[in-house]
C-alpha cells in the first residue's frame, strides 16, 4: 500500500537531513585547525516479504523472494583522518603532526586528544592548548627526561646553574719537522791569551800593541816571515794547513810552528818560544847580537816589529813581539781571558763567579763557579746550562769571540737579565758579562712552536683562560717529542690562579705519526679566591692511534674542542624539534633539554568521540598508547606549522547537491503517496 511509500519517503527525508547537517558542519569547519571531516552512509531499513523464495524441483523452476523495502536508515557517520595540508605560520609554538599520532591534552577531569598544535605558554610556563587544556609530555630535570606523563611546564626565567669544566679534547697535528725557536743571546767580544800548545792558526790571531788588530790576510805559500841576526838569517813561509815538522820545513801555521822553525834555523838565538804573555820571545845566544824580524804582510810585520833590537842584545838577553790572543774556545782557562783589545780580564784563582738571570720571566736559582788555575771556559758553559736549565745539547758556546747562550725552544724557557759577575776585583770581567744594558744582544727571540687556549669554568661559573704551549724537543732516534706547558691560567679580571698541577708534560710521537705517550691526562687548577679546584681530563686520543693528536710533517693544527663547563645563564627562549624535544636556549650559550611532547596512538582512530573541539577515548577506539614522536606510526612534528582542516570543499558541494536532490525526491514520494491516498478517499 501507499502507506509504505509514505514511511519510506519520511525515512529518506530524515536521512538526507542528517547528511545535510554533516555536510554543513564540514563546510563550517573548513578553516578549523586540525579538523577532520565526516561523511554519512545509508542502509536499507527493512524488507517486507510478500512471497518467500522456493527451490527448483523436477517439475518447476526455483522462484526468487518477493520483498518490498520500507525505507532507509543511517548506517554510519565516519570521520576521515587523512592528513590535512601543512601551513607555515612562522610562530615557534605552532606544531603540526605529519603522521597518525595525536597530541595529548588534559583538563581538570580527563585526558583528551587533538591534531591541532596551536599552543601557548601560560603565566606559569605550562604549555596549553585552546580552551585551557594542558599539553602532556615528559619534563626534564637537569637536561634528563623523566618517565611520568604530565603537563609540560617550562618555568619562565629559569636559571641554568654554573657547571665546572671536567673534560676537554685535544685534536689535530703537531708538526714533526718543526724546529726549536729559543732565545739566543750574544755577549760582547772577548779574547783568550794565545798559549803554547793551543795550535791556533796565525791567520786570525789578535795582536795588541802597535798593530792592535786581528792578523788576517795570510796567503798559503806566499806570506813569509824573515829573521835576521848579527850572524845569521832565515825566511819562513806560512801554510794554511797544520805543519807536521816545522823545525825542518821552514814553514809555519801556528806561533809554536814559527818559534820552532826559527829556533832550529838561527844559530845566533839560543831559544825561541811563546811566553806566558802570549808573545814570541827570543833569547840571544851570541854577544853583540841584533835581531830584525819582518813580514811581507803589513799587519803581521807590525805585530812582530816590537821585538827588533839593534844593540845590547847580548848572550842571554831577551826580546819579544807584541802579545797575541785568539778567539776563545772551551778549553781556554778563565784566567787567560782578555777583553776585545787584548787586555786581561783579571780573573784569578780563588774568585767565585756568580750566575743570575730569568727563565720564562722567573728568576733562576743563583749558580756559582769557583775559579782555579785549571777552570776552563767550558766549565763556565756547563754552569750556565745548569743554572738556566738548558736541556738542549751544546747550547752555550763561544762563536766568533762571543759567549752565545741558546735557550730551549719556547717562551717558557726564554732567557733574560743574564748577570755573570765575580767576587773579586775583576771589573773588566764584569764589564763584559754583567747585566748592564747592551752587554747581551738578542739575535733570536724565543717563540713557541704552537700555542692554543681554552676557557675552563669553576663551580661558581668564573671563567679561567688556560693557555698551553707546545714546543718540539731534541730526541734521539725516529721519535718526535713535544713539551706541553701551561703558561698561565687567568680569570676574566686578569688575576692569576693560585696553582696549576701539573704545569708541564710531554707528548712523544711514533715514526708512523701517532703518539706513544701523553703524560698530561689531568689538570688540576686551584682558583684564586673562592671556588673548588677544577679537575680537567684532557683527552688526546688513544696511544698508537690516529684519533686525537697526530704528529706528521706539516703545519701544526692541534686545538682544544668539546670543552664542557659553563657559567650560569638565564632561559632566553625555547625551540621545538621534530622529535618533540623542547630545548631551552640560555644566555650563557648553553642548550638544554627541558621537556618532550608525547603523541598518542589508537588502534581505531575512527572510533574516537569528538568533544569540545578535541577527541576523547571511546569503547571502540582502543586505549591511547603514548610515546615519543617518530616512534611507530605517530609521525614527526613540523615546527612553525599547523595542520589545516582536511575538508574538501569541492567534494562537499557536490555531495550537498546530491543530498539536496535526494531530499527533494523523497519529498515527492510523500506527495505522490498522499495524492494516491486522496484518490482512494474520494472513491468512498
Amino acid at each position: 500500500m501507499t502507506i509504505r511509500a509514505l514511511y519510506s519517503g519520511v525515512s529518506g527525508l530524515q536521512n538526507f537531513q542528517t547528511q545535510l547537517d554533516v555536510i554543513g558542519n564540514n563546510i563550517a569547519n573548513s578553516q578549523t585547525v586540525g579538523f577532520k571531516s565526516s561523511r554519512v552512509t545509508f542502509q536499507s531499513l527493512f524488507y517486507q516479504t510478500l512471497e518467500g523464495a522456493s527451490a527448483p524441483s523436477s517439475t518447476n523452476g526455483g522462484k526468487n523472494p518477493k520483498q518490498i523495502g520500507l525505507g532507509s536508515i543511517i548506517s554510519t557517520i565516519d570521520q576521515s583522518f587523512e592528513q590535512g595540508l601543512l601551513q607555515t605560520t612562522g610562530r615557534n609554538h605552532d606544531l603540526a603532526i605529519q603522521g597518525d599520532g595525536f597530541f595529548a591534552v588534559r583538563d581538570e577531569n580527563a585526558d583528551f586528544y587533538t591534531r591541532a598544535g596551536n599552543f601557548n605558554f601560560d603565566s606559569t610556563g605550562t604549555l596549553t592548548f585552546d580552551g585551557g587544556f594542558k599539553v602532556l609530555g615528559l619534563n626534564a630535570t637537569n637536561g634528563i627526561l623523566g618517565s611520568e606523563i604530565e603537563p609540560v611546564q617550562v618555568p619562565l626565567g629559569v636559571t641554568l646553574p654554573a657547571q665546572a669544566t671536567q673534560n676537554v679534547s685535544l685534536v689535530g697535528n703537531l708538526n714533526a719537522s718543526a724546529q726549536q725557536i729559543g732565545t739566543i743571546l750574544q755577549s760582547e767580544d772577548f779574547l783568550a791569551r794565545e798559549v803554547s800548545g793551543s795550535a791556533t792558526d796565525v791567520d786570525g790571531l789578535f795582536s795588541t800593541g802597535a798593530a792592535n788588530s786581528f792578523v788576517t790576510g795570510l796567503v798559503d805559500g806566499n806570506t813569509t816571515v824573515t829573521v835576521t841576526t848579527a850572524g845569521d838569517s832565515g825566511t819562513y813561509t806560512y801554510s794554511s794547513s797544520p805543519v807536521s815538522a816545522p823545525a825542518t820545513s821552514l814553514t809555519f801555521n801556528t806561533l809554536d810552528d814559527l818559534a820552532a822553525a826559527i829556533a832550529a834555523d838561527i844559530s845566533d838565538l839560543s831559544a825561541v818560544s811563546l811566553n806566558s804573555s802570549g808573545a814570541l820571545e827570543f833569547t840571544s845566544g851570541a854577544a853583540s847580537n841584533t835581531l830584525t824580524i819582518s813580514s811581507n804582510l803589513s799587519v803581521l810585520n807590525t805585530a812582530l816589529a816590537s821585538s827588533n833590537v839593534t844593540s845590547g842584545f847580548g848572550v842571554g838577553s831577551t826580546t819579544a813581539t807584541d802579545e797575541f790572543s785568539h778567539r776563545p774556545i772551551t778549553t781556554d782557562l778563565l784566567v787567560n781571558l782578555r777583553d776585545s783589545s787584548g787586555t786581561t780580564l783579571g780573573l784569578a784563582s780563588g774568585e767565585t763567579i756568580t750566575l743570575d738571570g730569568d727563565v720564562g720571566g722567573t728568576a733562576v736559582t743563583q749558580g756559582t763557579l769557583s775559579v782555579s788555575g785549571t777552570t776552563t771556559l767550558g766549565d763556565l758553559f756547563d754552569s750556565l746550562e745548569t743554572t738556566f736549565n738548558i736541556n738542549t745539547s751544546n747550547n752555550v758556546t763561544s762563536t766568533n769571540g762571543r759567549l752565545v747562550i741558546g735557550a730551549d725552544g719556547g717562551t717558557n724557557y726564554a732567557i733574560s737579565n743574564v748577570n755573570i759577575t765575580t767576587s773579586g776585583t775583576s771589573t773588566a770581567f764584569d764589564a763584559i758579562f754583567d747585566n748592564t744594558t747592551g752587554n747581551y744582544q738578542t739575535s733570536q727571540v724565543a717563540q713557541d712552536n704552537h700555542v692554543r687556549s681554552f676557557t675552563a669554568y669553576d663551580s661558581n661559573g668564573t671563567a679561567h683562560t688556560l693557555t698551553m704551549k707546545f714546543n718540539i724537543r731534541e730526541n734521539a732516534g725516529n721519535q718526535t717529542e713535544y713539551t706541553v706547558d701551561i703558561s698561565s691560567v687567568v680569570t676574566a679580571t686578569g688575576e692569576s690562579d693560585t696553582s696549576i698541577s701539573p704545569s708541564t708534560g710531554t707528548i712523544i710521537g711514533n715514526s708512523d705519526g701517532s703518539f706513544s705517550s701523553f703524560n698530561f691526562p689531568t689538570i688540576t687548577i686551584t682558583p684564586v679566591g673562592v671556588g673548588d679546584p677544577i679537575v680537567i681530563n684532557v683527552d688526546a686520543g688513544s696511544a698508537n692511534g690516529f684519533l686525537g693528536i697526530v704528529m706528521f710533517e706539516g703545519d701544526s693544527t692541534a686545538s682544544f674542542s668539546e670543552a664542557d663547563g659553563y657559567p650560569s645563564g638565564e632561559l632566553q627562549d625555547v625551540t621545538f624539534s621534530s622529535d618533540g624535544i623542547i630545548t631551552g636556549n640560555f644566555t650563557n650559550g648553553q642548550i638544554q633539554t627541558l621537556a618532550q611532547l608525547q603523541l598518542a596512538a589508537f588502534a581505531n582512530p575512527a572510533g574516537l568521540e569528538s568533544f569540545k573541539g578535541v577527541f576523547r577515548e571511546s569503547n571502540n577506539s582502543g586505549v591511547p598508547v603514548l610515546d615519543s614522536p617518530l616512534v611507530g606510526q605517530r609521525g614527526s612534528l613540523v615546527v612553525s606549522t599547523l595542520e589545516a582542516s582536511n575538508v574538501d570543499l569541492a567534494n562537499e558541494f557536490v555531495t550537498l547537491i546530491t543530498a539536496q536532490r535526494g531530499y527533494q525526491t523523497n519529498a515527492r514520494i510523500i506527495r505522490t503517496a498522499d495524492e494516491i491516498l486522496q484518490e482512494l478517499v474520494n472513491i468512498v
